[in-house]
């Protein structure tokens, strides 16, 4: 697989404080390649109450459970992960942050 677009996924960590608290993200860059959302996919993920967007992949050993991600200029919320196969990698449904 040719990854050849960068993606920085996010850890996002909420410290309780006055009002909202606090909102930390600590980001990560790595090479992503871009896929169309199935079919399935978006009808199960509609269904659910959410909006699959687009779906990257990455490394495995790139993924470590972060919750955002930003690629092309657009920040997403990562709705779901999926490793696949024996490959190493893994698929992450995202939809756009508003």
């Amino acid at each position: 697989m040719r990854m050849l677009d960068e993606a920085t996924l996010y850890t996002v960590t909420i410290t309780p404080g006055p009002g909202m608290g606090t909102k930390t993200s600590v980001g990560k860059t790595v090479y992503a390649e871009r896929k169309s959302v199935t079919r399935a996919e978006w009808l199960a993920m509609n269904t659910a109450g959410m909006k699959a967007d687009i779906m990257l992949i990455v490394n495995a050993d790139d993924y470590d459970n972060q919750t955002e991600a930003l690629y092309d200029g657009t920040r997403y919320r990562i709705i779901r992960s999926y490793q696949t196969g024996a490959r190493g990698y893994v698929e992450l449904t995202c939809e756009v942050i508003a």
